[in-house]
Parts: C-alpha cells; sequence; structure tokens
C-alpha cells in the first residue's frame, strides 16, 4: 500500500472569497467531490500539463478521480530524477470546481493519467492539456469545452454542446441523437477530424480544410476554393451537408489535415 502524505491550505482570494485545497500526494491517489460542492453552475473543470486525461460520464451523483504517474507519456531526460508525487491541487470556487495538475516550472516534467468518473448529466465540463498528452471524454450529456495542446482528442456518445480547440492533434467525436439543437464545433490546426454521428441526429454540417480532403460514407458535394500558387491537391476545400432533420450546426475546420464525416 503507497504511503499518502496531504496537506491542505486553505486561501482567500480576492471578493470571491475563493477556498483552494493544496495537496501533495504519493501514486496513486484517490478521491471524491461531492455534487453538492459543485455550487449552483454545477461547472467542473480539469487543468492538466502533461499526460493523459480520461473521462467517463455515469449515473453516480458525485466526481471520483484517480490519478497516477503516466509510465507510458512523453518521454523526458529529467523524468527519472523526478519523485513518484505528482503535485496537484483542486480548487473551488463560486463557479464550481477543478483538479489542476501544474507543476511550477523548478519541479521540470510530470506526466500523470488522471481518470475521472463524473455525473452525466453535469452542465459543464472543461478539460485543457497545456503541454502535451492525449484526452478523452465519453458519455456525458453536459457542455463540453476541450482544449488541447500538443495531442489527440477522443470523445464518445455526447450528448451536450460541444466545443474543441486542437492544436498538433486529431479530433474524433461521437455525438448521440440528444444532441438536439445544441451547436459543435470542432477545430483543428495540423490535424484531422473525424466526425461520427449516431443514427437521427439532425442539423446542417460545415466542414472546411485548409489543406486536405472532406471525405463521408454518405454523398456530399464539395467545393474547392482557388487558391493561387497551391496545386490542387493541397487547395483549401469546404462541404455543407445538410442532415436531412432538425438540429444544431456542427462546424468543422482544420488547417492542415482530411475531414471525415461518418453516419451510422
Amino acid at each position: 500500500m503507497p504511503l499518502l502524505s496531504t496537506r491542505y491550505v486553505a486561501l482567500i482570494a480576492g471578493a470571491l472569497a475563493s477556498a483552494t485545497t493544496v495537496l501533495a500526494a504519493q501514486m496513486p491517489t484517490t478521491g471524491v467531490i461531492r455534487r453538492v460542492d459543485l455550487g449552483p453552475a454545477a461547472a467542473f473543470r480539469v487543468d492538466i500539463q502533461w499526460g493523459r486525461v480520461i473521462v467517463k460520464g455515469t449515473d453516480a451523483t458525485d466526481i471520483t478521480y484517480r490519478i497516477i504517474r503516466d509510465t507510458e507519456g512523453p518521454k523526458h531526460d529529467s523524468l527519472l530524477k523526478l519523485p513518484l508525487a505528482v503535485p496537484y491541487h483542486i480548487e473551488t470556487t463560486t463557479s464550481g470546481v477543478a483538479i489542476i495538475m501544474s507543476p511550477a516550472e523548478s519541479e521540470g516534467f510530470i506526466a500523470a493519467e488522471l481518470q475521472v468518473s463524473i455525473p452525466r448529466n453535469l452542465p459543464f465540463l472543461s478539460v485543457e492539456m497545456n503541454r502535451g498528452g492525449s484526452i478523452e471524454v465519453r458519455d456525458f450529456d453536459g457542455e463540453l469545452t476541450v482544449i488541447n495542446r500538443n495531442g489527440d482528442t477522443r470523445l464518445e456518445r455526447l450528448g451536450g454542446a460541444v466545443l474543441v480547440e486542437a492544436t498538433n492533434g486529431s479530433i474524433a467525436a461521437g455525438l448521440n441523437r440528444t444532441i438536439m439543437d445544441k451547436p459543435v464545433s470542432l477545430l483543428a490546426r495540423n490535424g484531422g477530424v473525424t466526425l461520427d454521428l449516431a443514427a437521427g441526429v439532425g442539423g446542417t454540417i460545415s466542414a472546411e480544410t485548409r489543406s486536405g480532403r472532406v471525405l463521408s460514407n454518405r454523398p456530399i458535394q464539395v467545393a474547392e476554393l482557388p487558391e493561387r500558387g497551391r496545386s490542387a491537391e493541397y487547395r483549401p476545400r469546404r462541404a455543407s451537408v445538410s442532415l436531412g432533420a432538425p438540429g444544431p450546426l456542427i462546424r468543422i475546420m482544420t488547417l492542415n489535415g482530411d475531414v471525415i464525416i461518418q453516419r451510422r
């Protein structure tokens, strides 16, 4: 059984009187955040520097998390010189609760895997990867925002509004029928975007790639945008697809990569 050392520091931040609990722990670390602690906004945020984040929606009412050292993460010369502890803290404000794993520069490179289970009907979820790693979110019906710098993003069985901004990584997103009229934006820089639509999802898709192809398992009309000085293979392409039923505007854009649209 690994040793667990925990210290709590309460801070008051400005007029909001925010409380921050700081924990330094040997891995693995697990914990529970009660739904009642999320406040009226019921927002949950994950902020991590390196590694992997896996978030799964469940029928439970509380949030549970587990943090482990990511031995499969990005390699770095100083990795073996670091302690086994992964510094993180839980921050509570009037807008919700956050797990933040952002070590100071003096702590060097730390990669971790964060596994989180949250109520699938939580109103708001935000996940941010600051330096490099992968993000997975599945079975979530609330409003989702993902920012991933230097890593792949995989989303499955989503039923709420979605905004994804990815840099140097691909996006794969699967949408449920419950998406209804909630907007979806999948924006990638240097990475392809794959959209998987459940049967019955309606709406309109606006897809564009500045350098790549727009492909689908259903008939679509792809317009090639002329641009001087570029060969036909690398010219921008744009497609607008009506899904034949009322629904949201689904916006897809990538600067460098293919757009693939799949309808079940």
